[in-house]
């Protein structure tokens, strides 16, 4: 009979446990696909099952650590979400809470984004460290940023320290101000791409459209401050600022960061089409407000204005700008007006400028000046197949400075010309210049348009390679740049 029991008991346990587990199975057919702590699906948030961001309160949970949803993790956006101007709290707020996850928009859009803040690191991402991503993503809103020590505002990313921004947008507003003597960084898609450190931070394939304002700022359409590479991208947004201001970048730096590193940015394949509008002291350029570092294969085609202005780039101290062209008018101040580069301490090769040229005293029409008598002067200016095509230059003089004018630089004593040229029905007004036909002169050799609408005579004679240019009837435009019409026309 005892036994007969214990056979009984043994069958009772064995059903219920056998129950147990179908219920488990049972179970699991029922879960989240986000939840991170079911045993019986591979771990989320990695990257071949990254959390799904499925409405708001998902996306707010991003990088707060809440069921495994951490700042490193991966995450796809799968649906559109309008925050419908709700306020917003950056993701990775401040330089010890970077993201250092991915995070794919796949294709989706954030409308209705609105971040004011007075924090350091102000964007939908505040700090974007090593190793993470942020791609796919199109944001709608308004971003402002006020930071009385070097902040750093971006419609996307404050600051971008070691990471890949690639393929995203930004439609609206951003604003960013910060006191004198601290400066903000201030971009359209990022603040600051990168530090002053020997980590990679990239920003590919991005743009903005709107408008992007700086007070006490470097100021950038796509990018702020640039110390890396920026490349594929293109801003249509209105830019305004008083420091440094650009239509694509407003600073790209280049620095010695010790044992014979050397961080240099490097802007390529980049091009502004909005106008860029400097105050009264302004570094103001259609590409980048002063470039230290490389700049290539880029272009602007809106109006610049501004104390010191390029078509290009405002200041190119120690920089290279290569292979680029200007199709706007300039406006430039006392420091002076250039249809590439206003003040010149570096080299420019292989770059045209078409549009008008006016300032107060220098005038050129591919470089204002060069660096002589400035404190950091090296002596080894150059401008080198260049070409200028403006219809006019024009000089209005203060009554104290003389002014100084040219085809293709105002002022200069270091420059070393090589190979420009600047058309031959140039009108020059404001001052009495004596035109000499040179090469190797600040007023470059006679072209006509027989010669700039000639293919041949760009390869041939203005020394243009046909791996990056494009020639054609008129003028050549650059190879592989990111979507755009490009259609310069001399006027």
């Amino acid at each position: 009979m005892a036994n007969k029991k214990n056979w009984l008991g043994i069958l009772a346990m064995v059903l219920v446990f056998g129950m147990t587990i179908v219920g488990c199975d049972n179970d699991s057919d029922n879960d989240s696909d986000n939840d991170s702590t079911n045993g019986n699906y591979e771990k989320l948030g990695t990257f071949d099952n990254p959390f799904l961001i499925t409405n708001e309160t998902d996306l707010r949970k991003v990088g707060t650590g809440k069921d495994g949803w951490s700042r490193a993790a991966y995450y796809q956006l799968t649906v559109d979400i309008n925050l419908e101007n709700r306020a917003w709290t950056p993701i990775g707020n401040s330089h010890n809470n970077s993201f250092s996850g991915s995070f794919d928009g796949n294709g989706k859009n954030i409308l209705g984004l609105l971040i004011n803040s007075t924090a350091e690191y102000v964007g939908f991402f505040g700090n974007v460290g090593k190793g993470a991503i942020v791609k796919n993503l199109t944001i709608i809103g308004y971003v402002t940023g006020s930071y009385d020590h070097y902040g750093y505002v971006g419609g996307i990313v404050g600051m971008n320290d070691g990471g890949k921004i690639e393929n995203c947008y930004f439609d609206g507003n951003v604003t960013g101000s910060g006191s004198p003597g601290a400066t903000n960084c201030v971009g359209g898609v990022v603040g600051s791409n990168g530090s002053q450190s020997n980590i990679s931070s990239t920003v590919e394939n991005s743009y903005s459209t709107g408008n992007v304002i700086g007070i006490n700022a470097y100021v950038g359409g796509v990018v702020g401050y640039n110390y890396k590479m920026v490349q594929g991208c293109y801003s249509s947004s209105e830019i305004t600022g008083d420091y440094y201001v650009g239509g694509v970048v407003g600073y790209n730096g280049g620095l010695h960061i010790g044992n014979g590193v050397i961080v240099t940015g490097i802007i390529q394949n980049c091009y502004s089409i909005g106008n860029v509008i400097g105050g009264t002291w302004a570094r103001v350029g259609g590409v980048v407000g002063n470039n230290s570092g490389t700049l290539q294969n880029s272009y602007s085609s809106g109006n610049i204005s501004g104390n010191s202005a390029g078509g290009v780039a405002g200041w190119n101290f120690s920089g290279t700008i290569q292979n680029c062209y200007s199709t706007g008018n300039v406006a430039g101040g006392g420091e002076g007006a250039g249809g590439i580069v206003s003040w010149n301490e570096g080299t420019i090769k292989n770059c045209y400028a078409i549009g008008n040229i006016s300032g107060t005293i220098i005038v050129g029409g591919v470089s204002a000046r060069d660096s002589t008598g400035h404190s950091t002067s090296t002596g080894n200016d150059k401008v080198i197949n260049c070409i200028s095509l403006g219809s006019s230059i024009t000089v209005s003089p203060d009554g104290f400075w003389d002014p100084n004018i040219g085809r293709v630089t105002g002022y200069f004593a270091s420059t070393s010309f090589t190979n420009n040229h600047a058309r031959n029905d140039m009108v020059i007004t404001g001052v009495t210049v004596t035109i000499i036909s040179d090469p190797n002169g600040n007023h470059g050799a006679d072209i006509t348009s027989v010669q700039w609408n000639n293919a041949s005579w760009w390869q041939n004679i203005a020394q243009f390679s046909s791996d990056i240019w494009e020639f054609r009837s008129g003028l050549p435009i650059l190879k592989g740049m990111p979507t755009g019409t490009q259609n310069p026309m001399v006027l």
